[in-house]
């Protein structure tokens, strides 16, 4: 791949461009001239909800990455967005592209590193909306299945309950019970922890 690049006259060395057979001194600068970055769409529309010296509460939309990553998202990503509106804004935890909701950052280092602090000491709430395939057999229930990752021979590995993962908690009230075609249910999940996909492979292995 990097030689491809090379001979496409996209490296070069000391601002010359360079050739694959080059050998190099210590001290030169390389430099990869990167051809414009070809991301998919993506909604980059957001709503500041909260507002204050130390702190924004943004909205994020579904779709739209949380920050730079998969190798195909650098512009596109909340973080992006925020950040041209604020430099220095940092993101103190991330939701998955495909999950809206508000995402917290600090505008300060104290302010991160109290948010940060509350996070880890499970002194902030999250809770999310989820519509689910099926009724559950109650109307309030907790999942526990610990989360962790699993060989996935496509990618290597992926998360899921597995009973070596990491300690995971979710909570599961039932707001509407849809009927027709295929039948449905909104839920109220409060999440304890915050899993890579925690709310999705909870209710799968509760069997949803």
């Amino acid at each position: 791949e990097w030689r491809a690049r090379i001979e496409a006259g996209e490296v070069r060395v000391e601002g010359a461009v360079a050739a694959a057979d080059q050998r190099l001194l210590a001290g030169q600068r390389l430099t990869w001239e990167r051809p414009p970055w070809d991301e998919p769409d993506a909604p980059v529309c957001t709503a500041v909800l909260y507002e204050d010296a130390d702190l924004l509460a943004v909205a994020k939309p579904r779709g739209l990455p949380t920050l730079p990553g998969g190798g195909l998202f650098l512009e596109s990503t909340l973080l992006a967005v925020v950040r041209g509106r604020d430099p220095g804004a940092v993101p103190v935890h991330r939701l998955g592209r495909d999950t809206s909701g508000v995402v917290l950052f600090a505008r300060t280092p104290a302010a991160r590193a109290g948010l940060q602090r509350a996070l880890r000491d499970r002194r902030v709430r999250k809770v999310y909306r989820a519509l689910c395939s099926g009724h559950p057999a109650v109307d309030a229930f907790a999942v526990d299945a610990p989360i962790g990752e699993v060989p996935y021979p496509p990618t290597g590995t992926l998360h899921a309950a597995t009973p070596d993962g990491r300690p995971s908690r979710s909570l599961v009230r039932v707001l509407e019970r849809r009927t027709g075609e295929a039948a449905s249910s909104l839920l109220e999940v409060e999440i304890e922890t915050g899993r890579p996909h925690q709310i999705r492979i909870h209710l799968a292995f509760a069997g949803h």
